[in-house]
């Protein structure tokens, strides 16, 4: 026997709920899905903390002219909106069960809003997913002649892909924690000592590779916070790293950091493509996101070039051989200063004896001999 029409329709809105999980903007089409399966009017919101000014609404059978002044002042006055967000996630509600009916017909959001829309005060509806970073919910809404079939129609669909839709909010952030662990192990893969770390705006920790880590174990230089806070141990740093993130990671050269060892090291921000703005639904299901990534060049970590031995093959110091070791790994000369504690002068003097020594007219090709040499 072949499926009913709505079993056809339940299948696709499962597969879409499922597409959902990697490409968060096709939420979008989930109100109109499961309006072609139940009837009603279906809202997908998205409540990013506690304001309501900032909720975003996706829905099916709702007029648009109505849904903009709900966004614009009816959010605020919606007691089904509270009342469904205290429930448990995944648990199905009736507004019966939660809301004052006559209070409801006696208020300016049913005499305003509700009522010229047909009357659907009724609803039934599910929190999906409530935390710091806000709350999703799924409801349906209908008029109290319907009630008695579409309260039974609406929660046992919703039942129905209930699990599904947990299991697609746990693939989203799955597929987030996958690509910053494929973003680490690239870093891994560079092999240059350096410690990396992926920062959301706020600096709080998103990813980092082997060498973050050891350089966290060591607590010298950086430190997670109680609230996953990256931080220096010193203020100015702190201070240089905020502004720069706070601007998408986007700053005027590195910045230097003392460490409680008494040393300096030397972190650069690069800024991640932001292709667009993460939509409403992915806000709230994978709130961290990192924009940028920092990266600490500690002296104490940067490779002794050995192999035929750069300082004895060219007869460098080792101040040379400091400022030729960074130039290898792509710090400029006022970095290399900076690390040094020194002038920028000083190490451009250097660099015009490593020239000189090494019979090289310019920094590219000073990088290009070492590299042949294989140092």
């Amino acid at each position: 026997m072949p499926p009913l029409p709505t079993e056809r329709l339940t299948a696709r809105a499962i597969d879409l709920i499922y597409a959902c999980a990697i490409d968060t903007s096709r939420w979008t089409d989930l109100p109109d899905r499961l309006a072609a399966i139940a009837g009603g009017a279906w809202a997908l919101q998205v409540l990013q903390g506690d304001d309501p000014s900032k909720l975003a609404i996706h829905s099916a059978n709702f007029d648009p002219e109505f849904l903009d002044t709900y966004r614009a002042h009816y959010a605020s006055l919606n007691p089904w909106l509270p009342a469904l967000c205290k429930s448990e996630p995944m648990r199905l509600v009736h507004d019966g069960e939660v809301l004052d009916r006559d209070r409801l017909l006696r208020s300016e959001f049913y005499a305003d809003w509700i009522q010229p829309q047909g009357d659907i005060r009724c609803g039934t509806g599910m929190v999906l997913q409530a935390g710091d970073s806000g709350a999703l919910i799924l409801s349906c809404n209908y008029a109290p002649r319907h009630e008695s079939q579409m309260a039974d129609d609406a929660g046992r669909l919703i039942t129905k892909i209930a699990p599904h839709l947990h299991r697609s909010l746990d693939l989203t952030r799955l597929a987030e924690r996958h690509l910053g662990r494929r973003a680490a192990d690239m870093l891994d893969a560079v092999g240059n000592g350096h410690a990396s770390y992926a920062l959301d705006t706020r600096s709080r920790l998103i990813q980092c590779d082997a060498n973050g880590e050891a350089l966290l174990r060591r607590g010298d230089t950086v430190v997670v916070s109680r609230d996953g806070r990256l931080r220096f141990q010193t203020s100015d740093a702190n201070r240089a790293l905020d502004d720069r993130l706070a601007s998408g990671g986007i700053g005027d050269g590195g910045f230097v950091a003392g460490t409680s060892a008494g040393t300096r090291v030397l972190s650069r921000l690069v800024p991640l493509p932001i292709w667009e703005r993460p939509d409403p639904v992915a806000e709230v299901v994978v709130p961290a996101r990192a924009v940028a990534v920092l990266i600490v060049i500690d002296p104490r970590n940067m490779p002794e070039l050995t192999g035929d031995n750069l300082r004895r093959l060219f007869d460098l110091t080792r101040a040379e051989t400091f400022v030729a070791t960074g130039l290898c790994d792509g710090l400029t000369v006022a970095e290399i200063a900076d690390l040094r504690a020194c002038s920028v002068n000083t190490v451009r003097n250097q660099l015009r004896s490593i020239l000189a020594k090494t019979d090289t007219n310019r920094q590219a090709e000073l990088v290009a001999l070492i590299a042949r040499h294989g140092l």
